[in-house]
């Protein structure tokens, strides 16, 4: 496995990228609302990636 930090880049949570999938770790005390914001961050960052914003789509 290879690592890579990126430095400058603010992020809410841990972020795990492979060629194949991205994950994104959150925590929270309740399941439900670790899966609402697990869900927020992955739209975030699939809107950074493809340079849109949810609204738009």
């Amino acid at each position: 496995m290879k690592t890579k930090l990126i430095k400058q880049t603010p992020i809410e949570w841990p972020v795990i990228e492979t060629e194949i999938k991205t994950s994104i770790i959150v925590s929270h005390k309740r399941v439900d609302q670790a899966f609402n914001e697990a869900t927020k961050q992955m739209v975030k960052a699939i809107s950074n990636d493809l340079n849109t914003s949810w609204e738009e789509g």
